[in-house]
């Protein structure tokens, strides 16, 4: 990271040569890695060392970039990445800046890429459960008070210091300090972020070990009074699906964090094995097809321990339906980093494009991979099932083809 002037003026040659790339005002990256990163990794690499910057112990990392920190799944559709990743801190008051009714203001408030949200943590030890504010007037007022939180108190006690004498915190240890409670982070990651790209984050907790239906519950009582919050991101990204009815969403109102948290949190499983397949699944419950069964186990007859596992799949009308979803890792060969393979609508069956920084990239079938992926679907078909629909990358973030594919499939529509 660049702290002078005179380094980030000998560094802007390099800019100018598509060389490096300024993801954040002062860092700087090699363009060809920094292309290869996944969205997780920017948002670390930028997270990271502007805790350097962060000169004010009160500003604690939240929403996304609390959950990158935290070792959740974070994503974003390359189509629709920003040209700046925003980094999202809460704390307890509010942005002077935001009073301001100027229009210039506002629009530079809106382009700056640290995004202060004015919301106290809630804090969590063995005095209970509270909001911040809360805390420091319990702690200057040297008194035990009682706090709204199920009659929770807060109780004053000679906390034991746990020596650090000899320990040198790395960069990651110190960024961890600085990342707000779970209640915050996924609070903030419900109204920050569309459905279905929040829904990794909230899977990914919860296969974490995260109770989310306790974390609902603390916010529901703490962040009442920031239920509503007009800068609230579209709770559908894609233009088709906010045309589609969709029973699981007709009475939420996108700008009520509260009621986008508990969607959230009813719909999270753990059982998800990666953020692929959980988009998958937030695509196809916005598109309003019945919610699948996930991870649905089939008998092993060569090893009993470990039965096969099918991604999704309908019990229709007696008929057991299976779902597919085919990541790009499964088939594909030569791709350096799958996670970063950005797959285009306009993938064929037997190419796929890739928006890395070397153009026209393409990547080849594994054989191999494929003729297993045969045999097992002989398997499955002996074990009963009726019909077996597979799909792509390029068919998630393309909700008309895979609605399409999934109609064809005989898969029904929650509402019909």
């Amino acid at each position: 990271m660049a702290s002078y002037t005179k380094c980030r003026k000998s560094l802007r040659t390099y800019l100018k040569s598509n060389n490096l790339v300024e993801p954040y005002r002062g860092l700087y990256a090699l363009s060809n890695y920094w292309q290869r990163l996944s969205y997780k990794d920017k948002v670390l690499h930028i997270a990271i060392p502007l805790t350097q910057k962060i000169k004010i112990k009160e500003w604690k990392f939240t929403g996304e970039t609390a959950a990158a920190l935290k070792g959740f799944e974070v994503i974003k559709l390359y189509s629709n990445q920003p040209k700046s990743i925003s980094i999202h801190v809460s704390c307890a008051y509010a942005d002077k800046n935001l009073t301001s009714t100027s229009e210039k203001s506002a629009k530079k408030i809106a382009r700056r890429q640290l995004k202060r949200i004015h919301l106290p943590d809630i804090v969590e030890d063995e005095n209970g459960i509270r909001l911040e504010e809360c805390y420091k007037r319990c702690k200057k007022q040297n008194s035990p008070k009682t706090c709204n939180s199920n009659v929770k108190t807060c109780k004053h006690t000679n906390e034991k210091k746990t020596s650090t004498f000899g320990h040198i915190k790395t960069m990651e240890e110190d960024a961890m300090s600085h990342v707000a409670s779970i209640y915050n982070t996924l609070f903030v990651e419900a109204w920050t972020n569309p459905f279905r790209i929040a829904l990794p984050t909230f899977d990914s907790a919860s296969q974490k070990g995260e109770n989310l239906e306790k974390i609902y519950n603390v916010c529901s009582e703490f962040y009442d009074f920031a239920r509503y919050q007009c800068n609230a991101s579209q709770l559908q990204d894609d233009p088709y699906l906010r045309k589609i009815y969709n029973p699981y969403f007709s009475n939420i109102d996108y700008t009520d964090a509260l009621s986008r948290l508990k969607l959230l949190c009813n719909f999270a499983s753990a059982k998800s094995e990666n953020a692929g397949e959980s988009l998958a699944r937030a695509t196809i419950i916005e598109l309003g097809f019945i919610v699948p069964q996930i991870q649905y186990e089939f008998p092993n007859n060569k090893n009993p321990d470990y039965p096969l596992r099918a991604d999704f799949a309908w019990n229709v009308n007696g008929n057991l339906i299976v779902g597919e979803f085919d990541g790009t890792d499964k088939y594909l060969i030569e791709c350096g980093k799958s996670s970063v393979c950005n797959i285009s609508k306009e993938s064929s069956k037997n190419t796929i494009i890739t928006d890395l920084h070397e153009k026209n990239m393409l990547l080849q079938y594994d054989r191999d991979a494929v003729r297993k992926e045969r045999d097992r679907e002989r398997y499955l078909y002996d074990c009963g099932v009726s019909k077996i629909v597979r799909f792509d990358f390029a068919e998630v973030i393309d909700p008309q083809k895979l609605e399409q594919k999934l109609a064809s499939a005989g898969i029904p529509k929650a509402y019909k």
